[in-house]
Protein backbone atom coordinates (compact mmCIF):
# COMPACT_ATOMS: atom_id res chain seq x y z
CA UNK A 1 0.00 0.00 0.00
CA UNK A 2 3.12 2.46 0.63
CA UNK A 3 3.90 1.98 -2.95
CA UNK A 4 0.41 2.99 -4.27
CA UNK A 5 0.97 5.86 -6.89
CA UNK A 6 -1.58 8.49 -4.57
CA UNK A 7 -3.75 10.65 -6.79
CA UNK A 8 -3.29 14.41 -6.94
CA UNK A 9 -6.53 15.17 -8.37
CA UNK A 10 -8.05 16.09 -5.09
CA UNK A 11 -6.34 17.91 -2.67
CA UNK A 12 -7.19 20.56 -0.42
CA UNK A 13 -6.28 21.43 2.90
CA UNK A 14 -9.41 20.77 5.11
CA UNK A 15 -9.95 20.78 9.25
CA UNK A 16 -9.02 17.56 11.00
CA UNK A 17 -10.99 15.84 14.46
CA UNK A 18 -10.40 13.72 16.93
CA UNK A 19 -10.67 12.58 20.14
CA UNK A 20 -7.42 13.28 22.36
CA UNK A 21 -5.94 10.47 23.98
CA UNK A 22 -4.93 10.26 27.67
CA UNK A 23 -0.91 10.42 29.12
CA UNK A 24 0.18 11.66 25.20
CA UNK A 25 -0.56 7.79 24.26
CA UNK A 26 -2.03 6.99 20.84
CA UNK A 27 -5.71 5.19 21.08
CA UNK A 28 -9.52 6.04 20.16
CA UNK A 29 -11.06 6.86 23.23
CA UNK A 30 -10.74 10.26 25.09
CA UNK A 31 -12.91 12.94 27.18
CA UNK A 32 -12.07 16.04 24.79
CA UNK A 33 -12.37 16.70 21.19
CA UNK A 34 -9.28 18.18 19.68
CA UNK A 35 -9.65 20.01 16.49
CA UNK A 36 -7.10 20.89 14.11
CA UNK A 37 -7.63 24.20 14.10
CA UNK A 38 -6.43 23.97 18.07
CA UNK A 39 -9.40 24.07 19.91
CA UNK A 40 -10.42 21.68 22.17
CA UNK A 41 -13.94 20.90 23.25
CA UNK A 42 -15.56 19.00 26.15
CA UNK A 43 -17.68 15.68 24.29
CA UNK A 44 -20.76 17.16 26.22
CA UNK A 45 -20.32 19.99 23.63
CA UNK A 46 -20.53 18.09 20.56
CA UNK A 47 -23.81 19.68 19.00
CA UNK A 48 -21.75 22.97 19.23
CA UNK A 49 -18.56 21.64 17.42
CA UNK A 50 -20.06 19.61 14.74
CA UNK A 51 -23.53 22.06 13.90
CA UNK A 52 -25.48 19.33 12.56
CA UNK A 53 -27.71 20.22 9.62
CA UNK A 54 -29.75 18.53 6.99
CA UNK A 55 -29.87 19.68 3.00
CA UNK A 56 -32.70 19.44 0.77
CA UNK A 57 -31.57 16.39 -1.66
CA UNK A 58 -29.92 13.95 1.05
CA UNK A 59 -31.76 12.25 3.89
CA UNK A 60 -28.70 11.84 5.68
CA UNK A 61 -27.76 14.55 8.22
CA UNK A 62 -24.79 16.82 7.52
CA UNK A 63 -21.82 18.20 10.01
CA UNK A 64 -19.89 21.38 9.98
CA UNK A 65 -17.05 22.89 11.90
CA UNK A 66 -18.20 26.97 11.69
CA UNK A 67 -19.50 26.69 8.76
CA UNK A 68 -16.77 24.71 7.19
CA UNK A 69 -16.41 20.93 6.06
CA UNK A 70 -14.48 18.98 8.50
CA UNK A 71 -12.49 15.49 8.19
CA UNK A 72 -12.85 12.56 10.95
CA UNK A 73 -11.38 8.98 10.67
CA UNK A 74 -8.08 7.35 10.79
CA UNK A 75 -6.77 10.29 8.71
CA UNK A 76 -7.54 13.11 11.60
CA UNK A 77 -5.97 10.67 14.01
CA UNK A 78 -2.74 10.17 12.15
CA UNK A 79 -2.42 14.20 11.84
CA UNK A 80 -3.09 14.76 14.87
CA UNK A 81 -1.88 12.20 16.87
CA UNK A 82 0.55 10.29 14.65
CA UNK A 83 4.14 11.13 16.42
CA UNK A 84 2.44 9.29 19.52
CA UNK A 85 2.62 5.97 18.26
CA UNK A 86 5.27 3.51 18.89
CA UNK A 87 6.71 0.34 17.82
CA UNK A 88 6.43 -0.68 14.47
CA UNK A 89 3.09 1.68 13.75
CA UNK A 90 5.33 4.44 14.69
CA UNK A 91 7.86 3.60 12.36
CA UNK A 92 5.95 3.09 9.37
CA UNK A 93 4.00 6.70 10.58
CA UNK A 94 7.50 8.15 10.58
CA UNK A 95 8.99 6.69 7.37
CA UNK A 96 5.09 7.16 5.23
CA UNK A 97 4.15 10.61 6.66
CA UNK A 98 3.61 13.72 4.49
CA UNK A 99 2.90 16.75 4.56
CA UNK A 100 -0.06 15.42 1.77
CA UNK A 101 -2.15 13.66 4.31
CA UNK A 102 -3.37 17.12 5.48
CA UNK A 103 -4.97 17.61 2.11
CA UNK A 104 -5.28 14.84 0.53
CA UNK A 105 -8.44 11.95 1.43
CA UNK A 106 -6.66 8.99 -0.37
CA UNK A 107 -4.28 8.60 2.29
CA UNK A 108 -6.98 7.45 4.80
CA UNK A 109 -6.16 4.43 3.52
CA UNK A 110 -2.58 4.21 4.24
CA UNK A 111 -3.64 5.99 7.75
CA UNK A 112 -5.87 2.79 8.33
CA UNK A 113 -3.33 0.23 7.56
CA UNK A 114 -1.19 1.90 9.77
CA UNK A 115 -4.01 1.41 12.49
CA UNK A 116 -4.37 -1.93 11.74
CA UNK A 117 -0.56 -2.58 12.70
CA UNK A 118 -1.05 -0.53 15.72
CA UNK A 119 -3.88 -2.38 17.11
CA UNK A 120 -1.89 -5.75 15.89
CA UNK A 121 0.67 -4.68 18.27
CA UNK A 122 -1.61 -3.65 21.09
CA UNK A 123 -4.34 -6.48 21.47
CA UNK A 124 -1.68 -9.10 23.02
CA UNK A 125 -0.74 -6.09 25.68
CA UNK A 126 -4.83 -5.85 26.73
CA UNK A 127 -5.23 -9.58 26.75
CA UNK A 128 -2.55 -10.06 29.48
CA UNK A 129 -4.39 -6.84 31.34
CA UNK A 130 -7.43 -8.30 31.17
CA UNK A 131 -6.41 -12.03 31.85
CA UNK A 132 -5.25 -10.66 35.33
CA UNK A 133 -8.33 -8.99 36.25
CA UNK A 134 -10.27 -10.44 38.85
CA UNK A 135 -14.10 -11.84 38.42
CA UNK A 136 -16.21 -8.66 39.40
CA UNK A 137 -18.71 -9.24 41.38
CA UNK A 138 -22.40 -8.66 39.38
CA UNK A 139 -24.68 -6.80 41.39
CA UNK A 140 -27.77 -5.47 40.49
CA UNK A 141 -28.54 -1.33 41.05
CA UNK A 142 -30.57 -0.66 43.75
CA UNK A 143 -31.09 3.05 42.36
CA UNK A 144 -31.68 3.38 38.73
CA UNK A 145 -31.67 6.61 36.97
CA UNK A 146 -35.16 7.82 35.80
CA UNK A 147 -34.44 10.64 34.27
CA UNK A 148 -31.48 12.19 32.75
CA UNK A 149 -29.42 13.64 29.58
CA UNK A 150 -26.11 12.15 28.73
CA UNK A 151 -23.20 11.71 26.03
CA UNK A 152 -21.17 8.87 24.94
CA UNK A 153 -18.83 8.84 22.04
CA UNK A 154 -15.70 6.87 20.73
CA UNK A 155 -13.53 6.80 17.84
CA UNK A 156 -14.76 3.80 15.61
CA UNK A 157 -12.85 2.70 12.55
CA UNK A 158 -14.18 5.67 10.39
CA UNK A 159 -14.41 8.23 12.74
CA UNK A 160 -15.76 9.77 15.91
CA UNK A 161 -19.21 7.84 16.68
CA UNK A 162 -21.41 10.12 19.19
CA UNK A 163 -24.81 8.64 21.32
CA UNK A 164 -26.80 11.48 22.83
CA UNK A 165 -29.51 10.04 24.93
CA UNK A 166 -32.55 12.30 27.17
CA UNK A 167 -34.65 10.15 29.23
CA UNK A 168 -37.34 11.01 31.09
CA UNK A 169 -39.42 8.58 33.74
CA UNK A 170 -37.25 5.85 32.49
CA UNK A 171 -38.23 6.10 29.04
CA UNK A 172 -35.88 7.43 25.93
CA UNK A 173 -37.65 11.24 24.70
CA UNK A 174 -35.18 12.44 22.69
CA UNK A 175 -31.80 10.60 20.84
CA UNK A 176 -28.90 11.70 18.64
CA UNK A 177 -26.44 9.90 16.70
CA UNK A 178 -23.97 11.55 14.82
CA UNK A 179 -22.19 9.11 12.53
CA UNK A 180 -18.37 9.39 11.11
CA UNK A 181 -19.95 8.83 7.81
CA UNK A 182 -22.25 12.00 7.97
CA UNK A 183 -19.45 13.69 9.55
CA UNK A 184 -17.79 13.64 6.52
CA UNK A 185 -20.48 13.90 3.85
CA UNK A 186 -19.74 17.54 3.38
CA UNK A 187 -16.06 16.85 2.98
CA UNK A 188 -16.49 13.97 0.88
CA UNK A 189 -18.86 16.20 -1.50
CA UNK A 190 -15.92 19.37 -1.34
CA UNK A 191 -13.56 17.16 -2.86
CA UNK A 192 -15.94 15.34 -5.36
CA UNK A 193 -16.17 19.28 -6.40
CA UNK A 194 -12.37 19.86 -7.05
CA UNK A 195 -11.62 16.42 -8.35
CA UNK A 196 -14.39 17.03 -11.12
CA UNK A 197 -13.14 20.87 -11.43
CA UNK A 198 -9.96 18.73 -12.51
CA UNK A 199 -10.90 16.26 -14.26
CA UNK A 200 -13.96 16.68 -16.18
CA UNK A 201 -11.85 17.71 -19.54
CA UNK A 202 -9.68 14.54 -18.86
CA UNK A 203 -11.88 11.77 -18.78
CA UNK A 204 -14.64 10.02 -20.23
CA UNK A 205 -17.51 9.60 -18.20
CA UNK A 206 -17.18 6.19 -17.28
CA UNK A 207 -13.25 6.73 -16.13
CA UNK A 208 -14.69 9.81 -14.28
CA UNK A 209 -17.09 7.94 -12.79
CA UNK A 210 -14.77 5.37 -11.31
CA UNK A 211 -12.48 8.01 -9.69
CA UNK A 212 -14.98 9.81 -8.28
CA UNK A 213 -16.12 6.72 -6.67
CA UNK A 214 -12.49 5.63 -5.63
CA UNK A 215 -12.60 9.21 -3.80
CA UNK A 216 -15.64 8.51 -2.11
CA UNK A 217 -14.27 4.79 -0.62
CA UNK A 218 -11.23 6.47 0.55
CA UNK A 219 -13.45 7.83 3.35
CA UNK A 220 -14.57 3.93 4.18
CA UNK A 221 -18.25 4.79 4.46
CA UNK A 222 -20.94 2.54 4.86
CA UNK A 223 -21.43 -0.42 1.97
CA UNK A 224 -24.92 1.32 0.84
CA UNK A 225 -22.89 5.33 0.75
CA UNK A 226 -19.82 3.38 -1.07
CA UNK A 227 -21.99 1.64 -3.39
CA UNK A 228 -24.75 3.97 -4.70
CA UNK A 229 -22.61 7.64 -4.20
CA UNK A 230 -22.20 8.68 -7.60
CA UNK A 231 -24.55 9.34 -10.66
CA UNK A 232 -23.06 11.40 -13.91
CA UNK A 233 -25.75 12.47 -15.91
CA UNK A 234 -24.26 13.86 -18.69
CA UNK A 235 -20.39 14.57 -18.67
CA UNK A 236 -20.38 18.26 -19.49
CA UNK A 237 -22.68 19.31 -16.95
CA UNK A 238 -21.43 19.77 -14.05
CA UNK A 239 -23.93 20.38 -12.06
CA UNK A 240 -25.62 17.59 -12.80
CA UNK A 241 -23.12 15.52 -10.69
CA UNK A 242 -24.89 14.59 -7.19
CA UNK A 243 -24.38 12.59 -4.35
CA UNK A 244 -27.25 9.62 -3.38
CA UNK A 245 -26.16 9.06 0.10
CA UNK A 246 -28.91 8.22 2.06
Amino acid sequence: MSSFDYPSYAEHKTTFMAFKPPDEKYGFVGDSILISTGEERDIEEYKKVIQERVVPYSFAKRSRYNGEPFTVGAIARMNLFGKRLTGKAGEYFKKLYSKRWLKNPFFNNLAQAIEILYSLETIPKLVDSIIKLKEPMTKQPSNILSSGTGTGATEAPRGILYHHYSIQDGLIVDCDIATPTAQNLDDIERYLRIAVNNLLSKETEDNLELKLEILVRAYDPCISCSAHSIKIEGIHNLFNLHTDEH
